[in-house]
C-alpha cells in the first residue's frame, strides 16, 4: 500500500525515525541502535541513572559540544538551558525544548522505570569497568523491537582511556613475567616410615621361618 511507503509512518516490528530530525551521539555503536541513528530533536529523550552526576556528561557530552560548535559564529547560536541539576556544573570540564525542535534530555532515577512517560526513547544507565567501555546504555524504549543487549560504551576522556589501556598492558606482560615463579616446583616427598605394627609383623615372621643349617 501506498501508506506503507510514506516516510511518517512506522511498522513497530521495525527500527522506526526515517523522518526524525537527529543529532549524531558521538557513539556510533549507540547511533545504530537508535531511530534516525541519533538523538531526537523535537522529542523528549529520558535518561535513567541511579545517581545523579555519575555517567550523564559523559553520555551526552560528544553531542551538545557538536551543536555548539556548529552554531559558533551564528548570528542567533545555540543556547545551552539546565533546568534544575542537582549540583552546581563546572563549567571548564562542559567544555565548550520540544517546541523548539531542540536537543531536550530529562534525567530521573531509577524508580521511574515502571512509570509512564511520554518520552518516545528512554534509557537506563549503568557504570561497569572494563577495558572496552565504562557505561552500558539500555535501550528500553524506542520506536522499533526491543534492544537484546545493553550498549557498552567508552564515555572517558580519550586521553584517560589510553592511560588505562597501557596500564593493563603493563599488568598482563607483569603477569606473564611472574607465571613462571608461581608455578610449585616438585617437592620429593619423604617415604613414609614403618609403623610400629609393621615391625612387628615382620619380626614375627622371621622367627617363625625355619632356620637354615
Amino acid at each position: 500500500p501506498d501508506s506503507l511507503a510514506n516516510a511518517h509512518v512506522w511498522r513497530a516490528g521495525e527500527l522506526g525515525g526515517d523522518s526524525l530530525q537527529t543529532v549524531a551521539t558521538g557513539y556510533t555503536s549507540l547511533d545504530h541502535v537508535l531511530p534516525g541513528h541519533g538523538w531526537p530533536q523535537g522529542a523528549m529523550t529520558e535518561v535513567l541513572q541511579p545517581q545523579a552526576g555519575l555517567h550523564e556528561w559523559g553520555l551526552v557530552a560528544p553531542a551538545l559540544a557538536a551543536v555548539q560548535g556548529a552554531s559558533s559564529g551564528t548570528i542567533t547560536g545555540q543556547m545551552l538551558v539546565l533546568v534544575g541539576p542537582p549540583h552546581l556544573p563546572f563549567g571548564p570540564a562542559l567544555g565548550a525544548a520540544h517546541a523548539h525542535n531542540k536537543l531536550l534530555f530529562v534525567f530521573r532515577p531509577l524508580r521511574a522505570q515502571q512509570e509512564s512517560s511520554p518520552a518516545p526513547l528512554r534509557l537506563l544507565l549503568e557504570g561497569t569497568v572494563s577495558d572496552a567501555g565504562n557505561l552500558l546504555v539500555n535501550v528500553f524504549k524506542r520506536r522499533g523491537p526491543p534492544l537484546a543487549a545493553p550498549v557498552l560504551l567508552d564515555t572517558r576522556p580519550g586521553r584517560l582511556s589510553a592511560l588505562l589501556a597501557a596500564s593493563g598492558e603493563r599488568a598482563r606482560r607483569r603477569r606473564e613475567e611472574l607465571a613462571p615463579l608461581a608455578r610449585p616446583s616438585r617437592v620429593l616427598q619423604p617415604e613414609t616410615p614403618t609403623s610400629p605394627s609393621g615391625h612387628v609383623h615382620a619380626l614375627l615372621d622371621r622367627i617363625a621361618q625355619p632356620a637354615h643349617p
